[in-house]
């Protein structure tokens, strides 16, 4: 390669990095923009600016890592001061849902929680899949004496473990730098930031959505392997029970074992097995929740024409906006209905219909 050849080459690398920065200072610059005006107001916007140099960062230290053993050391403390710097410097508090759950959690705790999920005007009813969340954060409570920074504490090392296992996932694939460099994608990424500590419910369920993937594609790499896929389904049905999104990784996972390239009989096993232990796990976590008196009907139950509605159009049946946590666009469509839940599911059905069947 000549000399010229070689300046364009790096006028062309200088270029396309100047560029992938302006793209992720105007990202950053969007997503705090509009925080600023919400929740974090202008702290989240300075903190904005300072991760701008933190892929920079990234990216140097990742090519000095020789090991394994570092890489996994760095990327946990790394991940772990990042986020204790984020929640020291908002100290957040729970709000808009997480606030009615921190709620939940606390009547669970002092045995007036069943009023609540047995009422049918009630967040805990309509949105009954919540109730496993709330459960695990009245553990939470419990174990750390209702100290709130304790709590965050505890979820940035939720994420930090959450970082380590994706770093994991990516070695299987990829070399070390690169694989430093992929897991902080997720750790930069403002959402995951933005509602670390408690004020997120999805923490424990990403840990546990990334443990199985990592689970999966590793057994991939295995031949006889079985009893993996076993665990591989109680994890996510654990998961799902925390946050209900774990069953896209479930499908996920599934498919990715029917596509086995080494043996067709190997993936349906696995598959079936996965299939298998979820929802036997989830039958059992229905059980418990059901006789000791938190649901009505178990905690699985979803809103399903009411999430097509939201999705297809932004509103519920009526139209009528969401006004806070408590008082959603599913509540006010349920009160329109009388809280008949039956009668609300029938109209909601024929309202998604009908967005495929009017005339245009």
């Amino acid at each position: 390669m000549g000399i010229k050849d070689y300046g364009l080459k790096i006028l062309f690398l200088r270029s396309f990095q100047l560029i992938l920065l302006l793209v992720l200072v105007f990202c950053l610059y969007s997503v705090f923009d509009l925080n600023s005006r919400d929740i974090f107001k202008f702290k989240s916007l300075f903190f904005g600016g300072l991760l701008v140099f933190f892929p920079l960062f990234v990216y140097r230290i990742s090519n000095e890592i020789k090991n394994d053993k570092t890489a996994i050391l760095i990327i946990f403390i790394i991940s772990l001061l990042f986020l204790g710097s984020w929640n020291f410097y908002v100290k957040p508090t729970p709000i808009n849902d997480y606030g009615v759950l921190w709620d939940g959690a606390k009547q669970i705790l002092n045995g007036t929680f069943s009023d609540r999920a047995f009422k049918k005007d009630d967040y805990f009813c309509f949105y009954n899949f919540q109730i496993g969340y709330a459960t695990w954060l009245a553990f939470l409570l419990k174990i750390f004496n209702h100290n709130l920074s304790l709590i965050v504490f505890f979820e940035g090392i939720v994420i930090s473990l959450t970082n380590v296992v994706l770093y994991k996932s990516a070695r299987l694939y990829l070399p070390i730098q690169a694989s430093v460099v992929s897991c902080f994608c997720f750790l930069f990424f403002p959402f995951v930031f933005l509602g670390s500590g408690i004020l997120n419910n999805q923490h424990e369920c990403l840990l546990l959505e990334a443990i199985a993937i990592f689970l999966v594609l590793n057994n991939a790499k295995k031949l006889n392997a079985n009893s993996i896929s076993f665990f591989v389904g109680i994890i996510l049905c654990i998961a799902n029970i925390l946050r209900p999104t774990a069953i896209v990784v479930l499908l996920a996972c599934v498919f990715f074992q029917l596509i086995d390239k080494n043996s067709i009989k190997k993936g349906i096993l696995n598959a079936g097995i996965i299939i298998f232990s979820y929802f036997v796990t989830y039958k059992l976590f229905d059980l418990v929740f059901i006789y000791s008196g938190l649901a009505p009907y178990g905690i699985m139950t979803s809103n399903l024409w009411f999430k097509l509605m939201l999705g297809l159009t932004g509103n519920g049946v009526t139209e009528q906006r969401t006004t806070s946590a408590l008082y959603t666009n599913l509540y006010y469509d349920l009160k329109h209905f009388g809280f008949n839940y039956e009668l609300y599911k029938q109209e909601a059905q024929k309202a998604v219909l009908n967005l495929f069947t009017q005339d245009k």
